[in-house]
C-alpha cells in the first residue's frame, strides 16, 4: 500500500502533536559534535564516503565525508559532513536535496519540498524564527549546542534554486564572549 505524500506529512504532524521540542540538539543523526572522521566512519559504515568535492571555497568549513540517500519526508538528500578548516572534528552537517532531471530547474518541486520541511522540522524542533529576504526564505532554530537552518533560495532571474538544511555546532567560546 502506497501512502500519498500529503497524508505522510499530516500523519507525521499528528504523531508529533503534544511532543515537546528538545532542550538541546548536540549533533545530527549518529554524529555528535566533535567526533573525528574515524568515529563517523564507524557510525555510518559503508554509507560514509570520502568527499570528492574540490575545495576551492572561502567557507570556514570543508566537506570531509558524505552520506548519500538520506530520506527526509518524501525526499532524498546527501549529507555533507564538514569540519572547520584545518580540523577533522565534525562541526557541521548540510543536507543537500538531490537534483534529478525531474527537479532541476523546477521551482514548484523545490517550493513543495520547502513547504514539507516547514512542517516536519517545527514538529521535531518546535517553532522557528522565520525570515524572507529577496530570493531566500529561511527558518532558524537555536539550541545550546546547535543552530539549525532551513533555507530555500529561488532567484527570479534564472531557475537554479536550492533547498538546504544545515546543522552547525554553536561556537561556545564566541557565545560566552557576548
Amino acid at each position: 500500500m502506497r501512502i500519498a505524500p500529503q497524508l505522510c506529512v499530516v500523519l507525521t504532524v499528528a504523531a508529533s502533536l503534544g511532543q515537546t521540542p528538545p532542550k538541546d540538539v548536540d549533533g545530527w543523526g549518529k554524529i555528535k559534535w566533535g567526533m573525528g572522521l574515524p568515529e563517523v566512519r564507524a557510525a555510518y559504515g559503508r554509507q560514509a564516503k570520502a568527499s570528492t568535492l574540490v575545495d576551492d571555497s572561502t567557507s570556514d568549513y570543508a566537506e570531509k565525508l558524505t552520506v548519500e540517500k538520506i530520506t527526509v519526508g518524501q525526499t532524498s538528500a546527501i549529507a555533507s559532513i564538514q569540519a572547520r578548516r584545518g580540523s577533522d572534528k565534525i562541526t557541521q552537517v548540510a543536507l543537500h536535496f538531490l537534483q534529478t532531471e525531474a527537479t532541476t530547474g523546477n521551482a514548484t518541486i523545490r517550493s513543495d519540498l520547502y513547504k514539507e520541511l516547514k512542517v516536519l522540522l517545527p514538529s521535531k524542533y518546535g517553532p522557528a524564527m522565520e525570515e524572507d529576504v529577496l530570493d531566500t526564505k529561511t527558518m532558524r532554530w537555536t539550541f545550546p549546542s546547535t543552530s539549525i537552518e532551513l533555507r530555500w533560495f529561488e532567484p527570479d532571474i534564472i531557475n537554479i534554486g536550492s533547498v538546504t538544511v544545515r546543522y552547525t555546532a554553536v561556537d561556545k567560546k564566541a557565545k560566552d564572549a557576548l
